[in-house]
């Protein structure tokens, strides 16, 4: 999944969590990018939140 910031405004981020993705993904990013950097920086709460929303956004 694709994620942007029209993504994660829907699917209710923070603004915090807003402000830091566009801060590295500007333009958005594929999730697992995504997941991978929110690990690496050590953002473990945003990597929780995120899985949770991929799967809630999964369901039919």
């Amino acid at each position: 999944m694709y994620i942007t910031q029209t993504w994660l405004i829907e699917h209710g981020a923070c603004e915090n969590g807003i402000s830091d993705f566009n801060a590295h993904f500007p333009d958005g990013w594929w999730a697992w990018h995504v997941l991978a950097l929110c690990e690496d920086l050590g953002y473990i709460g945003y990597v929780r939140w995120l899985i949770e929303n991929l799967y809630l956004a999964s369901e039919p």
